[in-house]
């Protein structure tokens, strides 16, 4: 498995991953109504592009097939971290958040820090993160569950 920068080719596959993985992986803890106003429909590849140019943005890939990806602005904020549905527990987020532990690195970054879903949860917690706060969040009117994690990095 590669992690990368991300290319505007994988573009498609990243659309496709994060309305896929909300949907499969995220209607776990999420209602049908949530995860459909949280992800409606596969996003047109100009919503990432556009989106991409404030972050550092990796992706993993696995046979030119985008399996993961996740990005992370200049103040250590993880927006996006998202592992396709198939790609579940094999590895992909420990290495996506390893390459981005190596930019904060890098960057001389003192903290990490995102808002998480309840699927998520778990993941970060087992890299280090701490839960700061639940929070609300409203996507198309529809209140969503999430919490507020950082990790500190320097002290």
């Amino acid at each position: 498995m590669l992690v990368r920068t991300h290319r505007n080719s994988d573009l498609p596959g990243i659309s496709r991953l994060y309305y896929d993985t909300i949907h499969h992986i995220n209607s776990h803890d999420y209602t049908r109504e949530q995860v459909d106003a949280w992800a409606p429909a596969v996003p047109d590849v100009t919503f990432w592009k556009e989106r991409f140019k404030k972050y550092h943005v990796y992706v993993a890939e696995e046979d030119r097939h985008v399996v993961g990806f996740t990005e992370l602005d200049t103040m250590g904020h993880i927006d996006c971290f998202f592992v396709h549905y198939r790609w579940q527990r094999r590895g992909v987020g420990t290495r996506l958040m390893d390459r981005l532990m190596a930019t904060a690195d890098r960057e001389k970054m003192l903290r990490l820090f995102a808002e998480v879903s309840i699927t998520a949860v778990p993941f970060f917690r087992d890299r280090g993160f701490a839960v700061v706060r639940e929070n609300e969040t409203i996507r198309r009117n529809v209140k969503l569950k999430q919490f507020a994690m950082e990790q500190w990095l320097m002290t």
